[in-house]
């Protein structure tokens, strides 16, 4: 349960991060949800051979360049996509942005406990136990896509609430 919440802590500080470098990657904010949602199994996969004695994001942003290469591989016979040079420097310049401090914990505590009953077990299937978009549909009896899209409404309903939280007001 402690690696659980370890993890949840790590990638959710570092998420805006990894989410503008993957927006910056494909150029679509779809296409930077799937390979953020991708790279958080993979992460949550493989947290337990991360080394805690160093910063998350450089391990996070290592995994999301070589999600992204991936995603590059598939797309690249329908359009145009960066070079792996072009991703090495947005990587880095993602791991260079200043952090904001772990005031946003406690606002992310606060946003959480506001959320529905059935939007919370969602995220935390999700995050928390690293199920794949497939067993989430059929627990739910959705389509992948009615997942994927209410994933989608729950972190832009999150972040709404953030936002609002940081900036002083209550309401979500």
């Amino acid at each position: 349960m402690k690696g659980q919440k370890n993890f949840l802590k790590r990638f959710l500080a570092d998420e805006t991060r990894l989410r503008a470098y993957f927006i910056a990657v494909t150029g679509t904010a779809s296409d930077a949800d799937d390979l953020l949602q991708e790279t958080a199994v993979v992460l949550w996969r493989k947290y337990e051979q991360y080394d805690q004695s160093r910063e998350f994001l450089p391990w996070a942003l290592g995994v999301a360049r070589l999600e992204a290469m991936k995603w590059r591989q598939r797309k690249a016979r329908s359009k145009l996509v960066f070079s792996e040079e072009a991703m090495s420097l947005l990587s880095e310049t993602a791991e260079r942005m200043e952090k904001t401090p772990d005031e946003r914990l406690p606002a992310l505590r606060n946003c959480l406990e506001r959320l529905p009953p059935d939007s919370l077990s969602t995220l935390l299937l999700r995050y928390e136990k690293g199920e794949s978009l497939e067993n989430i549909a059929v627990k739910l009896s959705k389509t992948i896509g009615a997942v994927m899209t209410k994933l989608s409404r729950i972190r832009d309903i999150l972040r709404r609430c953030m936002e609002k939280s940081m900036m002083g007001n209550e309401e979500m």
